[in-house]
């Protein structure tokens, strides 16, 4: 079975904050357009969720993606009482995989 998974909507505060990071570099804001909905087997909701969770998911040096910040990823489930499995995190291992190797392709 699949399900859709949806980001917490935005903030008035969210959005003036992104209009005005957009007029720091002079770009005007597009129209608005409908949020894209991804769907996505149950099974991986848990982890997808997790992922979108954590702002600090990511260790840098520079430019250059380390892989996952394992300290955060752990001081995050245990102090929010996230119920996961060793396979939520494999998989998030494997997102965080994909992730860095991606972000380091970029020039």
């Amino acid at each position: 079975m699949r399900a859709a998974i949806r980001s917490r909507p935005a903030t008035a505060a969210d959005e003036q904050a992104w209009q005005d990071e957009l007029a720091c570099w002079g770009i005007q804001s597009a129209p608005e357009s409908e949020p894209d909905v991804i769907e996505v087997w149950d099974e991986h909701r848990t982890v997808l969720e997790w992922w979108l969770d954590i702002p600090v998911f990511l260790c840098w040096n520079g430019p250059v993606c380390l892989g996952m910040d394992v300290c955060q990823i752990k001081a995050d489930a245990d102090l929010s009482g996230r119920d996961i499995t060793p396979d939520d995190y494999r998989k998030l291992k494997l997102i965080a995989q994909v992730m860095t190797e991606e972000l380091n392709r970029r020039e």
